[in-house]
């Protein structure tokens, strides 16, 4: 047995998913199966066998065992995962083993080398002379200690860095394994370059903004070498284990902004939609999240309700940050002279308001169907609200769209204690007066208010015995279980006209 097997025989595999908060929905003998960390993964498909310590998802097809499923959650070599995990489970292993892994490793420590170089002279080329990105910059109200903080960088073609690498020792072969280069040309030359870092404050990706407004993308990234930017996060390198929390952006300047304005811990997704390994890189570093997105379009609000919930699975603590319908945090900071900390601390709102303020993006007000609509896009944030937010959201759409609760409510209110609690009952068997009634579906009536509810089963003869107060009052009749038999015509009449 190598060293390789020796570490992987002793590690717990489950541990290390328990560990980065991957979640596991069922357990079938040895077989745990969960959301995959590795890609948006909307039906369970990642499946971890704790006997034979190995790992494979049926969605994006990403396998292998214990000590490869580490290496890839944190983003090294198997190498470097296999001596993290040796001495963290305490397994003698040969310094001299595993070569090819060491092979690999040196070959991106070489790439980390020539991207740190590169970042360097395009830093340089920015502050040295008065080009169009540092103009660009300055129009854009970013100070110079913003840009040298955060590394920020300017190339043309003028600056040959092709050639300047070379004369630093590289070969050409490890220039071009950087995948920046097109026949010597630099892929992100003309554009203000944004140097990427990792954890450890290693450049691990470039992105280049366009600076001419023209029909180009507005960012290039560079292609995936040593990582996806997918799997990054902008201004990661400058996390601080002392700070409560963290404020999720969508854009670099987004982070220059909030940074200008003295808020240090403010970490951009670089898009619209958090990445599976970005929702892991995040539970990893808080446990609370200030969610600063853009919502000004309905697919960005949509994939804002999304991030919660992802985030909520996770086990953290979700707030929302909303000023207008059209201000980014770069564009909010602005507006403020940059004076944003204080104002910050009392714009800070949990879900249901954020939800009130947005939800009209998703649906069309003026529609006959608005009733339906509004049914719909409620039941899909449900599951994750709690029973006061969900409550709020109730109450205030009765009161602007004079439509009654009850309709609302009818749809989405299942049997559990969540629901039951969110319509002002705090357990099932507090609610007074109850009729149930079986025709394809299950209904609750509860005469004290007056509403009935949907309810995806009957109780069971356990939880009938167990709610005391129910327990002598309940009358089975023709699929019909009739809790105290008060009304019954009067009932039966109103869930005839109801269903």
């Amino acid at each position: 047995m190598n060293d390789f097997e020796k570490v992987n025989e002793a590690v717990d595999i489950i541990e290390i998913c328990e560990n980065n908060n991957i979640n596991f929905n069922k357990i079938h003998n040895n077989n745990y199966i969960g959301k995959c960390p590795f890609h948006d993964d909307n039906n369970p498909s990642f499946s971890v066998n704790k006997e034979k310590k190995v790992f494979n998802c049926f969605g994006c097809d990403n396998k292998g065992n214990a000590i490869q499923l580490y290496a890839k959650l944190h983003e090294i070599s198997d190498y470097e995962a296999m001596k993290i995990l040796a001495n963290k489970y305490e397994v003698n292993i040969n310094s001299k083993s595993f070569n090819y892994s060491k092979e690999t490793n040196k070959e991106k420590k070489n790439i980390k080398k020539i991207y740190k170089n590169i970042a360097r002279i395009a830093h340089n080329e920015l502050l040295s002379n008065n080009n169009i990105a540092y103009r660009y910059l300055k129009d854009r109200k970013i100070k110079d200690e913003i840009i040298i903080r955060y590394e920020l960088g300017y190339l043309n073609d003028k600056n040959n860095i092709y050639d300047q690498l070379l004369k630093l020792g590289f070969g050409k072969n490890e220039i071009y394994k950087t995948k920046l280069f097109n026949n010597r040309k630099f892929i992100l030359n003309n554009r203000l370059l944004f140097p990427i870092f990792n954890y450890k404050n290693e450049v691990i990706q470039f992105s280049g903004r366009d600076l001419f407004d023209n029909d180009t993308a507005k960012y290039i990234n560079s292609r995936n070498c040593l990582i996806n930017k997918g799997n990054c996060l902008y201004n990661i390198e400058n996390h601080d284990g002392r700070q409560k929390h963290k404020i999720i952006v969508e854009g670099y300047f987004d982070v220059l902004a909030l940074a200008q304005s003295g808020i240090n811990n403010s970490l951009a997704i670089m898009g619209k939609d958090i990445t599976p390994a970005q929702y892991l890189k995040i539970s990893n570093l808080t446990k609370k999240i200030i969610l600063w997105l853009d919502n000004d379009k309905p697919q960005v609000v949509r994939a804002t309700y999304k991030a919660y919930k992802e985030l909520v699975d996770r086990g953290l603590t979700v707030k929302f940050v909303y000023f207008s319908d059209n201000e980014d945090p770069y564009d909010t900071c602005l507006k403020c002279n940059f004076q944003i900390k204080k104002l910050l601390k009392k714009s800070v709102i949990n879900f249901d308001t954020y939800f009130l303020k947005t939800y009209e993006k998703l649906i069309d007000t003026s529609s006959i169907f608005l009733n339906e609509e509004l049914s719909d896009l409620i039941n899909e944030i449900a599951s994750y609200c709690t029973n006061d937010e969900l409550l709020n959201i109730f109450n205030s759409i009765e009161r602007k769209h004079s439509i009654k609760i009850s309709k609302i409510r009818n749809k989405i209110c299942n049997y559990n204690n969540k629901t039951l609690e969110s319509i002002g009952f705090k357990r099932f068997d507090e609610i007074p007066n109850c009729y149930y009634y079986y025709k394809k579906k299950y209904y609750v009536y509860a005469l004290e208010i007056g509403e009935l509810f949907h309810i995806s089963r009957l109780p069971t003869k356990k939880e009938i015995k167990k709610y005391n107060v129910l327990s002598n009052r309940i009358i089975e009749e023709d699929n019909r279980i009739i809790i105290d038999k008060t009304c019954i015509e009067d009932v039966e009449k109103y869930i005839e006209n109801l269903i």
